[in-house]
């Protein structure tokens, strides 16, 4: 059988008796990680498994406060603290920052809530809103 394909993203369907899987489902690894909506902003460990106390951020566009539009670059390494639950969010100005207290108060983007052990990260939770009223 040959591949079909998604109607709106067009990610590959490799038919039953297809072989070779790992291509397609490779590009529609990439395909996904790719899409603004499931990758941009998104938080995730430095490295899998977690070994250390960082997360990086992955470029992506957001609404600041007064309608206008900014652009993350991304972080690679955002540091957290261990043993704690950490927020991870963007200020205003677009560099990320993170909290044990709590997201800020004053105007900002959440992104993540990420928990931590004495030495690495053991859950990073999206916060962040698609739209909100």
């Amino acid at each position: 059988m040959s591949t079909a394909y998604t109607q709106r993203t067009r990610l590959a369907k490799p038919g039953a008796a297809d072989r070779g899987w790992n291509i397609p489902l490779n590009a529609n690894a990439d395909a996904l990680d790719a899409l603004a909506p499931v990758g941009g902003l998104c938080i995730a460990t430095t490295e899998v498994p977690s070994a250390t106390l960082r997360v990086q951020a992955a470029p992506g566009r957001f609404q600041r406060r007064d309608g206008t539009v900014g652009e993350f670059v991304g972080s690679a390494s955002i540091p957290l603290a261990g043993n704690a639950t950490n927020y991870v969010y963007l200020l205003e100005s677009g560099e990320a920052a993170a909290s044990t207290i709590g997201f800020p108060t004053t105007s900002h983007i959440p992104l993540a809530t990420v928990v931590t052990s004495a030495s690495a990260v053991t859950s990073v939770t999206d916060s962040r809103v698609i739209l909100d009223e």
